[in-house]
């Protein structure tokens, strides 16, 4: 793809950066400004890009210090800082947003960075005048027992020979692009207290719409998750978040909520019994490890599971979804 590409501006949140290596940050914006730079010149304009963290407008001037200092080959670039204090995931993406100019708006995260010719693949989309929404796909950096087990279980296609998968995904926040004129006129992100299900939401608007998010190779590699309490924790909120979207697209019967829970309980018991036993060498993992990650597996959503139920039986109590304070770095 060698003619002009659209304008663009891409929107990063700094939440997901509390609960990773600091260092992971630099990676992102050199990563960034390797897919930037070799296009400059084909882009329709300069690209914006939107830096959204979750402390006070005070923080801003100290936030650009640091990404300027961590990624120098983005100085020169259009680069601004937004606060939402104590925002949550998807409001920081809401705002970021509200700040971004250009015809493409792009999201990423702060532990995920993109590889490959992720920023061509997710630009080509948009030469269909038809398509408003283009996501790519993330997958799962594994580097230990832990890692691997969660790249073969976790809510992310592997890297590669998992095609199917990857391409019934839903939006990844992390990894996709809309155009900036639908995003603005659907709303943004909506608003729910669950912890992952605005995406959920906004794919059911791009369906009432008529409209449907395509998938597309752009890559963009996760940091894993660190620790089995985050993880464990991680496990329930995935349970919760399950109960939320099945209640707001499907019914909210409960019966049919209990049902809907013993199902994905099943379901979710069976893929990581054959992802483990059938794909483990794709991420490396040793014959030894595999009873532990079948066991450690099932845990994560036989937890799931049991937060599901509880929700869908009314046992929980309702809450507003946010990363504990105890997985944040003193």
């Amino acid at each position: 793809m060698s003619h002009a590409l659209p304008s663009l501006s891409i929107v990063v949140e700094m939440e997901n950066i509390r609960t990773v290596e600091p260092a992971v940050l630099g990676i992102v914006l050199d990563s960034l400004a390797a897919q930037l730079w070799p296009v400059m010149g084909r882009l329709a304009r300069p690209p914006r890009l939107i830096f959204v963290h979750p402390g006070e407008a005070e923080a801003n001037d100290e936030v650009l210090a640091r990404i300027r200092q961590d990624g120098p080959s983005l100085r020169s670039l259009d680069i601004h800082a937004v606060a939402v204090p104590d925002g949550r995931y998807y409001e920081m993406k809401n705002a970021g947003a509200a700040l971004a100019e250009n015809e493409i708006l792009i999201f990423a995260d702060s532990d995920a960075p993109p590889e490959g010719d992720w920023l061509l693949q997710l630009l080509a989309a948009f030469e269909d005048p038809e398509i408003v929404a283009a996501s790519g796909r993330t997958f799962l950096k594994h580097d230990d027992f832990l890692s691997r087990t969660l790249a073969l279980t976790w809510i992310f296609p592997l890297e590669h020979g998992d095609e199917q998968e990857a391409r019934q995904a839903f939006i990844w926040a992390n990894n996709v692009a809309f155009r900036r004129d639908w995003f603005a006129d659907a709303g943004g992100f909506p608003y729910d207290i669950g912890f992952k299900c605005s995406c959920s939401l906004l794919d059911q608007r791009l369906l009432d719409a008529g409209k449907t998010c395509i998938r597309v190779n752009a890559r963009a590699r996760h940091e894993p998750l660190r620790g089995l309490r985050f993880v464990a924790w991680r496990a329930g909120v995935t349970g919760r978040d399950d109960d939320r979207k099945y209640l707001l697209r499907k019914s909210g019967r409960r019966l049919k909520r209990v049902r809907y829970a013993i199902k994905r309980w099943n379901a979710m018991m069976w893929r990581t019994t054959r992802k483990v036993v059938t794909k483990r060498k794709l991420v490396n993992m040793p014959a030894r490890e595999v009873p532990f990650a079948l066991l450690l597996g099932w845990t994560f959503y036989t937890i799931a599971f049991a937060n599901q139920l509880g929700r869908a039986t009314g046992l929980s109590t309702e809450k507003v979804e946010r990363i504990p304070e105890i997985f944040e770095p003193q």
